[in-house]
C-alpha cells in the first residue's frame, strides 16, 4: 500500500492537492498506528518485521520520500521505539 501511495504521489502530482482535509500522511499515520502496538508487543517480529523493515527501506529510496518526505509519519529506523501519531504529536484536546 505504501509503495502504491508513493508511486501515485509522483505520477498523479498529489503535492498539488494538499489542504486541511487531504494529506497522504493522514492515511499513512492511521495505518501506522495499527502496527506500533504489534511491534512493541512482539506480535510483529522475526521474518515479518524484517519484511516490513525491508519494505520501508524501499519506500525511503523513492522519489516521493526523497523529494517530498512522503510518507513522513513513519520512522524508518528503530521501529521498536516507534510512536503512534498521538504519542508523537499529542491529542487535539
Amino acid at each position: 500500500m505504501l509503495e502504491s501511495l508513493t508511486r501515485h504521489f509522483i505520477a498523479d502530482e498529489h503535492w498539488c492537492w494538499f489542504d486541511d482535509l487531504y494529506s497522504p500522511d493522514y492515511t499513512v499515520s492511521r495505518i501506522w498506528d495499527e502496527f506500533v502496538p504489534n511491534i512493541r508487543s512482539g506480535a510483529l517480529a522475526g521474518e515479518s518485521l524484517e519484511e516490513l523493515e525491508a519494505g520501508l527501506m524501499e519506500i525511503e529510496a523513492t522519489e516521493a520520500y526523497q523529494e517530498y518526505h512522503i510518507p513522513s509519519m513513519i520512522p524508518f529506523r528503530d521501529l521498536k521505539n516507534a510512536k503512534t501519531f498521538l504519542e508523537h504529536f499529542g491529542s487535539h484536546r
